[in-house]
């Protein structure tokens, strides 16, 4: 019995400290939500072309890369490069992401 009791307090270090928070907490029990129901898109704002998706022709090129063991991104680039005048009639600019996807979104594309 004393052995539980010892036992008890052992180890009890921080039991009164109270600890510092520098963000607020999440509230569980609130509630309040954000929902977007829409997206509004503006297509005469110079970089509207970076949040395309990749093209399906380039994710294809991509996987034929990885199955002839291309693991290099910056090489997988340079050979996207290369392909973008056999799908498009016009060379597309340089920041359209649909057409010149950048390192990491060639990366996750491998995974």
């Amino acid at each position: 019995m004393e052995r539980m009791a010892a036992s008890k307090y052992d180890h009890d270090y921080g039991k009164n400290k109270k600890r510092f928070r520098l963000h607020d907490s999440k509230k569980l029990g609130c509630p309040a939500k954000l929902i977007i129901n829409e997206l509004m898109m503006f297509p005469s704002y110079k970089d509207a072309e970076a949040f395309l998706p990749v093209d399906k022709d380039v994710v294809k090129k991509i996987y034929e890369m990885v199955d002839e063991g291309v693991t290099d991104a910056q090489e997988m680039r340079r050979h996207i490069k290369n392909y973008l005048p056999s799908i498009t009639s016009s060379l597309p600019s340089a920041t359209n992401s649909r057409f010149n996807p950048s390192i990491r979104t060639i990366k996750n594309t491998c995974i």
